[in-house]
């Protein structure tokens, strides 16, 4: 008999909470699965004011000035590097076979700059 499988594995982007809305916040890659969250910093930076928290990206706005539109497109792209390669990694987990997922007892990474992001796939998986 085939057994079922439900993961839950999600991405989000959140900024560093401050008090100050007018200062400069790190931007986090969130990760979720199966009830566990990994933070990770992505060692970019942008103005609370200019983020849209709705979309989880900077805003590039003619209103801004060239110098904070140049930083928010950089921001953003690497949002989307980071995206890309979660889906990259998400789609390998699903295409593995139900026993392999269960048993899988190595990491997956994904980067995040400097530092590597590794979601550790260890007896997580929802029965």
């Amino acid at each position: 008999m085939e057994k079922q499988l439900f993961v839950k594995l999600s991405l989000n982007f959140n900024l560093r909470s401050t008090k100050d809305k007018s200062s400069m916040a790190i931007i986090y890659a969130v990760v979720n699965f199966n009830k566990i969250r990994f933070k990770v910093n992505t060692n970019m930076k942008v103005y609370k004011l200019n983020w849209d928290y709705r979309n989880q990206k900077a805003k590039v706005e003619p209103y801004l000035t060239k110098q904070e539109n140049l930083n928010n497109s950089i921001a953003n792209k690497k949002i989307i590097e980071i995206r890309e390669k979660f889906e990259e990694l998400k789609l390998s987990l699903f295409n593995k076979s139900i026993d392999n997922i269960t048993q899988m007892k190595g990491l997956r990474t994904i980067d995040c700059g400097r530092r590597k992001f590794s979601i550790m796939m260890q007896h997580h998986v929802l029965r």
